[in-house]
């Protein structure tokens, strides 16, 4: 039954996101054809007010993008859990988890993508923007960038305790980590607004702010000790520093991701308060 409940979350919400990929997509490559055209080495007032415009509608529509899938998941998820849909939902013979897992499992993927598509358009556009320059081509930037790259491994594993390929590698983890934090302090937040009679959103909003206020003071009190350290000037002082809180905060988001996870099921399982 969890298969089914994944699939139908993801047949059911690959539209929109998709959508504003498509979007996102077409302006790409309408924003590196104007890098390729006259346009940006014109000396008009009116043309390079144009491209000044253009760029910052971009930079407003990577962020417009990036804001409207995360409402629009956490829009369905309360539509689908607490509204008048949670009734039909709640009697389908799952158990809370597997709705929890299955509209979660959609979320994550649809953010993951958006952030790789971002990625992806600026890439293209600081390439295609770089290439323009006189003398400069990709592989000119990427035969620098590997000649280069020893030397700036070196200097980031002497700095921060991590080679240069590991440290992506925990900015990655961080990110998935941090990324399934956040979507399960938001399904709690939005379950406990719903125990609420009036004004749900707003109790589901303010829920939110106390959570993460309280997290981030008691994350901050935490790490205080690694911070003091890295004030440190000694090189591997601040290395251990960076590690240890690094690793700290991993657990903790790993910690509170579980807490939020059964906090979220047992109020679905065990205080229900459909509208």
């Amino acid at each position: 039954m969890l298969g089914k409940l994944i699939k139908h979350e993801w047949l059911s919400t690959w539209k929109v996101p998709t959508a504003l990929f498509i979007y996102l997509g077409v302006f790409t490559i309408l924003g590196c054809i104007s890098f390729l055209s006259p346009m940006w080495q014109s000396d008009n007032f009116v043309i390079e007010m144009l491209a000044a415009l253009s760029l910052m509608l971009y930079i407003i529509s990577l962020f417009a993008i990036s804001i409207t899938i995360y409402v629009y998941f956490i829009i369905r998820f309360y539509r689908n859990m607490y509204s008048n849909e949670g009734y039909l939902m709640h009697t389908l013979p799952v158990k809370p988890w597997e709705h929890i897992f299955s509209k979660g499992l959609i979320f994550f993927i649809w953010s993951v993508l958006s952030g790789l598509m971002m990625i992806l358009s600026v890439t293209l556009l600081v390439l295609t923007a770089v290439s323009t320059v006189d003398g400069v081509t990709l592989s000119v930037i990427w035969n620098s960038f590997l000649a280069e790259l020893p030397e700036i491994s070196k200097a980031w594993e002497e700095t921060l305790g991590f080679t240069f390929a590991g440290y992506f590698v925990v900015l990655a983890l961080s990110s998935i980590v941090t990324l399934i934090y956040s979507i399960l302090m938001i399904y709690t937040s939005i379950s406990i607004g719903q125990l609420f009679q009036k004004h749900r959103i707003l109790a589901s909003f303010i829920a939110y702010i106390c959570i993460n206020s309280i997290v981030q003071l008691i994350t901050s009190l935490l790490q205080l000790p690694y911070l003091v350290m890295s004030v440190n000037e000694n090189i591997s002082d601040f290395s251990n520093a960076f590690t240890l809180g690094i690793s700290s905060s991993l657990i903790i988001c790993a910690i509170l991701a579980i807490v939020y996870a059964f906090v979220t099921e047992y109020i679905m399982r065990k205080k229900l308060n459909l509208e």
